[in-house]
């Protein structure tokens, strides 16, 4: 039997963000979020993932909030 791991994160934002444009934003761009309860990002990489790729995760979802608020 195969088992694999990971893990998972998830950014809490405030009630007034749209969670689920912040996560349509980013899945635009090409990094699959979902939101769960209490307006939370989740985050779920592999657990095999560069700094380049978390980076590229971080900046993703930055550049999703900015433009939401712009």
């Amino acid at each position: 039997m195969r088992a694999g791991a990971a893990f998972m994160a998830g950014v809490q934002l405030r009630p007034d963000v749209s969670g689920d444009a912040i996560a349509e934003a980013c899945t635009e761009e090409g990094v699959l979020i979902r939101t769960i309860h209490a307006n939370t990002l989740q985050v779920c990489p592999p657990f095999v993932t560069t700094e380049d790729e978390i980076c590229l995760i971080a900046t993703v979802i930055a550049n999703a909030l900015d433009a939401w608020r712009a």
